[in-house]
């Protein structure tokens, strides 16, 4: 909301110039291409993350099976006065399916769809915490088969954001291998061929044989 509020008083800047009857001379032109300046990178913020807002909706309402959703990116002051209990990375509301990211990781998705290769753990779990979010948008509200759910739908959410296939994997099977069995959520009946398999076609644990 300050980016944009920004922008409009460098916008009414340039306007007040232009309707000023006080001649156009290169000190003036000068002063308004500042402000054009100024504008621009104060726009460009908030459309950035409203272009990869939309994305993540276009990704998480195929994920849920075409139920409506919407996702979006908190920013520090929202996230500080978010009452809700989740208080680390993101939750969803039931009642209308919206998807909330806490500040911080809209950027960190930003930060890995950028550089899938150079990323941490951190930045690579913002695509687990996105297609998690999905399967509740989904209709799943126990968190184990939540996150189990979204573990064998990694690999198709990572190609659906653009990751390249190899990569896509890699970073599945790593969590899948590494971190999933140290996480809150984990459950060892989340396996091929247990209860919990939902034996998708493109299920992450086809590459099972690759980790």
């Amino acid at each position: 909301m300050l980016f944009m509020i920004l922008a409009v008083f460098f916008g009414w800047l340039i306007f007040r110039e232009l309707i000023s009857s006080t001649p156009k001379d290169s000190v003036s032109l000068g002063y308004m291409g500042v402000c054009l300046l100024l504008a621009v990178l104060s726009i460009w913020k908030p459309a950035s993350i409203w272009l990869l807002e939309r994305k993540m909706t276009e990704v998480v309402h195929v994920l849920a099976d075409n139920k409506p959703t919407k996702v979006r990116c908190e920013g520090v002051v929202e996230s500080i006065f978010d009452r809700t209990p989740m208080t680390w990375a993101g939750y969803t509301y039931f009642d209308t399916g919206d998807v909330v990211f806490k500040a911080g990781w809209c950027k960190q998705l930003k930060r890995y769809l950028k550089n899938p290769d150079k990323a941490d753990q951190r930045v690579r779990y913002s695509v687990m915490l996105l297609v998690h979010e999905a399967m509740h948008v989904r209709g799943e509200r126990d968190e184990q088969l939540t996150e189990c759910q979204a573990i064998q739908r990694y690999y198709r959410t990572a190609r659906m954001l653009g990751v390249p296939e190899d990569t896509a994997k890699k970073h599945g099977l790593l969590y899948y291998t590494t971190y999933f069995p140290q996480h809150p959520y984990y459950s060892p009946k989340c396996a091929p061929g247990t209860s919990m398999d939902e034996e998708l076609p493109d299920s992450l644990w086809q590459f099972l044989h690759q980790a």
